[in-house]
């Protein structure tokens, strides 16, 4: 027997003592894990892979949701707002002291209050002149002034008589800032000259 065969004999007996050895176990899969869920088939039930059924009508469905109410009250309340504005009861009850002051001053104190301001009419035309009083008022109300004084003059040059007297009597009856008035004193200008308490608003 020569080198060649014993290799070959060695070769026959090591394949069969592999064929005769101890066989692989198979390998078990691993559990699945707990609480893990089947795969759906598509359109069935992970058990049976039958269709279900979609019910209809439950409280789940999406449904249009009803009008906030006081959203709505709410939207009212501004528009009630919008359309009458709202009342300043400090403001109203300030301009009804002031008129209650105004009304029950003496003549002595109304006398005895200076001037805030001085309005000349003289020269003016009545076109003029009611452009100046609106404006003079305006003013006047804005810096609160309490009392002013109006020359319009006597009328003595004039050959229909005191025109501007006249009319700044009518303007101030008719102007929401002239409170009570009078003619004003010999210093003042007398019966050309008229004092004023201005209203506020």
């Amino acid at each position: 027997m020569d080198f060649g065969d014993i290799l070959k004999q060695w070769d026959e007996v090591r394949a069969r003592s592999l064929r005769s050895g101890p066989k692989p176990h198979a390998v078990p899969e691993p559990p699945e894990r707990a609480g893990q869920a089947k795969p759906k088939s598509a359109g069935g039930s992970p058990a049976t892979g039958q269709p279900t059924a979609t019910r209809t009508g439950s409280k789940s469905a999406a449904t249009p949701s009803e009008p906030d109410r006081p959203s709505l009250a709410r939207q009212a309340q501004l528009r009630w707002l919008e359309e009458h504005g709202v009342a300043d009861k400090d403001s109203q009850l300030a301009e009804f002291r002031q008129h209650h002051i105004q009304r029950h001053l003496s003549r002595k104190e109304i006398d005895d209050m200076p001037y805030d301001a001085t309005l000349d009419l003289h020269g003016l035309t009545a076109l003029a002149a009611e452009e100046a009083l609106e404006a003079f008022f305006l003013q006047a109300e804005m810096r609160q002034s309490a009392k002013v004084l109006i020359i319009h003059g006597k009328g003595i040059h004039s050959r229909s008589g005191p025109v501007l007297a006249e009319l700044v009597r009518r303007w101030l009856e008719r102007h929401p800032f002239a409170g009570r008035s009078g003619p004003a004193d010999g210093q003042a200008g007398g019966s050309g000259a008229t004092w004023v308490l201005v209203r506020r608003r």
